[in-house]
């Protein structure tokens, strides 16, 4: 295993400018794995919440946090303060996703990339798109998104999200046929 991990900016490994790195450690074991590259005022971070679930956004606990992404739907969470630095520190931005726009993220994924995400790892692909749109980014910037939860963790959101399969007789002649050959 790598010792260090630098950003990733521009297609290159880049060492953050003020030369910071986090120490990861297995949670188990307390071992240390890794250092990760540390953003600040020059580097560029950005997170993303579920709009129902915001309270680093909104900065306040939300008591019923309501939102589809349930790996994510967190009124008050545990890292809050660390968000809070990392986000100080880095000169970045926070941002909130509705849940129609984590889905179409969730479907895009599937559609394009052949990807299937947990509605949670959707919001990342959710805030970039709405960051695209709102110009954050440069034209021709490389972007790195973190999607850590397989589909299956959210099982329902795949059920409801797609569409009713077509049957056909269990035929290589039907088959074909279906498939327009």
């Amino acid at each position: 295993m790598r010792e260090r991990y630098e950003h990733f900016i521009g297609g290159a490994s880049v060492r953050p400018r003020a030369g910071r790195y986090l120490e990861t450690r297995n949670p188990a074991t307390g071992k240390r794995l890794a250092e990760i590259a540390r953003g600040d005022e020059a580097d560029v971070d950005a997170a993303v919440q579920a709009a129902g679930a915001a309270p680093i956004v909104e900065d306040r606990v939300i008591a019923e946090p309501k939102t589809l992404a349930t790996a994510i739907r967190i009124g008050n969470p545990a890292s809050w303060g660390l968000a809070k630095e990392a986000l100080s520190d880095s000169s970045g931005w926070i941002d909130a996703v509705t849940d129609e726009e984590i889905v179409r993220g969730y479907r895009m994924l599937a559609r394009e990339e052949g990807i299937f995400m947990e509605p949670a790892s959707c919001a990342t692909v959710a805030g970039l798109a709405k960051m695209v749109k709102a110009g954050k980014f440069e034209s021709g910037s490389t972007l790195v998104l973190t999607l850590t939860g397989h589909g299956l963790k959210d099982p329902d959101t795949a059920l409801e999200s797609a569409t009713r399969p077509v049957t056909v007789p269990a035929r290589l002649d039907a088959v074909l046929a279906q498939l327009g050959l």
